[in-house]
Parts: C-alpha cells; structure tokens; sequence
C-alpha cells in the first residue's frame, strides 16, 4: 500500500471514528433524557409505595378504621340484641345481660387485635416488595451505561486502531529508497575504492 492510499485509509478511519463519536454523544443525549424521565417515575412510585405501606401510612389508617369500625359497631349491635332479646322474653335480668355484652365486646376486641396484627404483618410484607422492587429497578440504568460505553468503546477502538495500522503502513518510496540509496552507496563505495574507471 502505498503512501497516498495509507493516508486515505487513515482519514476515512479518522472520519469513521469522528462519526461514531457524533452519534454516540447523540445517543447518549437521548439516553440521558430517557433515565432522567425513568429515574423520576421510579422515585415517584417508590414515594408512593413507601407513604402507602410506611408505619403509620394510609395502609394502616385505613386497616386500622376498618377494623375499629366493624369491632365497634358488632358490640354496640350485639348489646342492642341482647337488651331487645331481654325486652322481649323477660329471659334475662340486667347483670346477665351486661356480662354477656362485655364478653362480646372482649370477643371483639380480640378479634380486632388479630385483625390488625394480620394487616400489619400483610402491610410489612408490601413493604419489604416496594423496597426490593426499588433495589431492582434503580439497576437498570447502570446496566445501560454499562452496555452504551462498552459498545461505544470497541467502536472507538475499532476505528482508532484502523487508523494507526494505515499510519504504520510503509509507503513505496518508505520502502524502495532505502535500498535505492543502500544500492547507489554500495555502487559508489565500489567506485571510489578503485573499482571505477581510471
């Protein structure tokens, strides 16, 4: 190859390399843009999920009114049985009617206990899911830019390495000269050592 193609090959591999370059930083732009625009949805579902099944959060508030609200209503229903059952048959006198009522209200409040125990223990559980979640997700941009810059760079590579073979190609004259001027020295050694004409 000689000294003009080596040269064309090294400036079209110099202009490969410069485009690769220009379209990288534009993909990587966009790349930019785009994890921005997922890190940002991602922070919002994690602050979600993580006010939602906090202690204390609207998972619990509402549990905690839902269940409170069934205890409370089933005792005030079943005392309001009990006395319109007493009213009715004269069956049972008030210390018995009482006594029943506080065992139910007992019953309740037991199964309220349960109730909330299971809510908090099903509350801790999405909780622990939204963080894993989080722990998850927040890895894929990294495996992005991984994956972006290790293409980017054999690319660049690829190109660069292009352009330093062509550079180290030797050109005709870079290779015929010397031994044209290593000949045309032996010859004139020769001549002037006395092998010339006299």
């Amino acid at each position: 190859m000689g000294r003009s193609e080596s040269k064309q090959a090294y400036n079209d591999s110099r202009a490969a390399q410069q485009q690769m370059a220009a379209q990288a930083q534009q993909g990587l732009d966009k790349t930019n843009a785009a994890m921005a625009d997922y890190n940002n949805k991602l922070n919002d579902f994690m602050n979600f999920g993580r006010n939602m099944y906090a202690p204390g959060g609207e998972y619990d508030r509402e549990n905690t009114l839902l269940g409170t609200s069934v205890s409370s209503g089933g005792a005030e229903s079943s005392a309001d049985q009990l006395s319109d059952y007493d009213k009715r048959t004269g069956g049972m006198n008030a210390a018995q009617t009482g006594a029943a009522a506080e065992e139910i209200a007992r019953s309740n409040q037991r199964a309220l206990t349960q109730f909330l125990a299971g809510a908090a223990d099903d509350r801790m559980n999405k909780q622990t899911a939204i963080e894993q979640y989080g722990v998850g997700a927040s890895a894929l941009p990294a495996d992005v830019y991984g994956r972006i810059y290790g293409t980017a760079t054999g690319g660049r590579e690829g190109a660069l390495g292009n352009e330093t073979k062509a550079a180290q190609t030797p050109g005709f004259w870079d290779t015929f000269l010397p031994a044209l001027i290593g000949g045309a020295g032996a010859a004139a050694g020769g001549y002037f050592s006395g092998g010339g004409t006299k």
